[in-house]
């Protein structure tokens, strides 16, 4: 996939996911199901701005919707949407709290390393939605 010069500066792992995608990987979320959301590497929010439509569009009260981000320029994106960015490095990130969705658009590097942290952050019956890359050195 070819990348923007903005986001070939901002970050050499960041990748947008498009809503083609977004539509295909939350299809069997109950969305009735969901108060506690976390956007691990959130970048600049996209799969944290398709949930919270998708709460709108259902008329449902917003979900609590929390995000990582390291680079400072897409922290700042992510909270100028409205968006809680609650720690820089997901990695080192250690809260009691759990969440029923945790979804993730991972850095290729590293990513089985978070999609285990993930796992230790699920509420017992949540949802985690992660793509991962398949080649992961």
């Amino acid at each position: 996939k070819k990348r923007t010069q903005e986001e070939t500066t901002m970050n050499n792992e960041f990748y947008p996911t498009p809503k083609t995608l977004l539509d295909k990987i939350f299809a069997g979320v109950n969305w009735q199901e969901i108060e506690t959301v976390l956007e691990p590497s959130a970048g600049k929010g996209d799969m944290a701005s398709y949930i919270r439509e998708q709460y709108r569009k259902a008329s449902y009260q917003d979900a609590d919707i929390d995000c990582i981000e390291q680079d400072s320029n897409l922290a700042h994106i992510l909270k100028g949407e409205g968006f809680p960015v609650i720690h820089d490095d997901f990695l080192k990130f250690h809260t009691g709290k759990q969440y029923d969705l945790i979804a993730m658009n991972l850095p290729f590097s590293n990513g089985d390393e978070h999609l285990l942290k993930a796992l230790d952050l699920q509420k017992h019956g949540g949802y985690i939605i992660c793509i991962l890359n398949a080649d992961n050195n």
